[in-house]
């Protein structure tokens, strides 16, 4: 059981993650905000209705969370800029 358990949270995490670089990787910018807000609004939900102290032991791994999908954003960001770019340069030489 603990197995399968680990297992579905393995599958959630890629899923969650895939779809936060897909969604940075669209032309609009505002795509990519999605997941880290429902992510924020989600922790917050579960810190309220849970009672939870804000501890060091409880925040830090939320902040890690947050502040990873940040970064895919930021880097499905730079690569959407690499591939117009590239679809310019392509134009130009043709």
């Amino acid at each position: 059981m603990l197995f399968v358990k680990f297992l579905c949270t393995i599958v959630i995490t890629l899923f969650i993650s895939g779809m936060q670089k897909y969604l940075s990787t669209r032309k609009s910018w505002l795509l990519g905000s999605i997941i880290p807000i429902l992510t924020a609004g989600i922790l917050a939900t579960m810190f309220y209705i849970n009672k939870v102290p804000f501890s060091f032991e409880s925040l830090v791994p939320c902040a890690i969370l947050i502040v990873l999908e940040l970064f895919i954003w930021i880097d499905g960001r730079f690569q959407h800029k690499r591939m117009e770019i590239r679809k310019m340069k392509a134009k130009d030489i043709g």
